[in-house]
């Protein structure tokens, strides 16, 4: 079940005015697109604007998916800032990389995903062009959207420094500062830091816990591995947990198997984030029939369907006769079978009809 944040407006003003300090908004007024969902934390940061005096022009569903339709809201508006995740830039590249008619630099305000390399080499070469000027932004909700950003240039992905008002806190298990260059939890600290979980005090306990470097300070535990480089900017080494984010979306793993263990036929369920270079990350269930049958792939995203968001259910399922083990007797993800996964026989294909008319044909080419 989603975990509700109690956030505060006054966190929600601590946002817009440290991206304002930091450098990140214009000095004037500019004409920003509400490019995310309601649903999604990034969605803040972009209403809040107006606020500050900014335009706000309001993306739809299908001009969110459709690469021409958005470039051409964008140029009727003269948009100069567009919030996106890593995702959406690859379905948006060569649209949004073609020059301005006006001769406008679009400045992106990229979050929700880690950057990947070459995207963050991409965007820098861009901006180097005048083509493009963007923003990587990290930051969880808890924390009232962002708390770290950096322009993207230079070598390598990173999340920059934290925002001015927050304190960023690289530690080691017993709550005490790593080394530069060595990996630790972030834990961050400042007036954005929301009150905690609605109705949830054991797991607020766990998350927001009080602060050691300031008397009275509380600070939230974001369970993201990182490390400190030597000029104060900060890695992202990925999860501490089995948390990931996929297209923008924050998902458990163990909350899936729960839900995929539960299925009469399933006796035990495993599910990992697998990257493939075609279709891009994909959630993938591998699971050990309980008896004889031996349920397929539509029924198990049948039952899933019935549990979990659209954005939690895997688009592939591989049926395994024993979950590979290591050597102290948990499942070994590492021995999971991936390489042939999309085009395995093990795989079972969706049926149905044929695609139908022109908008059918179009959405089963894609």
């Amino acid at each position: 079940m989603p975990k509700g944040v109690e956030a505060t407006r006054g966190g929600v003003a601590s946002l817009i005015a440290d991206l304002e300090d930091a450098g990140y908004y214009g000095e004037q007024p500019r004409v920003v697109a509400w490019n995310a969902s309601f649903s999604f934390d990034a969605s803040v940061q972009q209403w809040a604007r107006i606020c500050r005096g900014d335009s706000i022009v309001v993306i739809s569903d299908s001009e969110r998916t459709d690469p021409d339709a958005l470039r051409a809201r964008l140029d009727e508006h003269a948009v100069d800032d567009l919030d996106l995740t890593p995702s959406h830039w690859t379905l948006l590249r060569e649209t949004l990389l073609a020059p301005t008619a006006d001769g406008r630099t679009l400045r992106l305000f990229m979050g929700g995903e880690p950057v990947p390399a070459d995207v963050w080499k991409e965007l820098g070469q861009a901006r180097q062009d005048g083509m493009i000027e963007a923003i990587n932004l990290y930051g969880p909700t808890e924390c009232t959207v962002d708390s770290t950003a950096t322009w993207i240039t230079g070598e390598g992905p990173h999340i920059g420094r934290p925002l001015p008002g927050f304190a960023a806190y690289v530690l080691d298990d017993a709550l005490r500062a790593a080394a530069v260059g060595e990996p630790g939890e972030l834990y961050l600290a400042g007036a954005a830091v929301a009150n905690g979980y609605v109705n949830r005090p054991a797991l607020t306990a766990q998350r927001f816990v009080a602060d050691p470097f300031a008397v009275g300070g509380r600070m939230y535990r974001t369970g993201d591995r990182v490390r400190l480089r030597p000029d104060g900017t900060i890695d992202y080494l990925g999860r501490s947990d089995r948390q990931i984010k996929i297209r923008g979306c924050r998902v458990e793993l163990d909350e899936i198997e729960t839900a995929l263990a539960e299925h009469p036929d399933v006796g035990e369920a495993v599910v990992i984030l697998h990257a493939t270079a075609t279709v891009g990350d994909q959630l993938v269930g591998y699971y050990v029939s309980s008896g004889e049958r031996a349920p397929g792939a539509r029924e198990l995203q049948e039952h899933l369907a019935g549990l979990l968001p659209p954005y939690m259910i895997p688009s592939a399922f591989v049926m395994l006769t024993a979950m590979p083990l290591s050597v102290n007797g948990k499942v070994d993800h590492r021995a999971l079978p991936v390489e042939a996964l999309w085009s395995s026989a093990e795989v079972e294909e969706p049926q149905g009809e044929e695609p139908q008319g022109e908008i059918e044909m179009l959405i089963a080419g894609v």
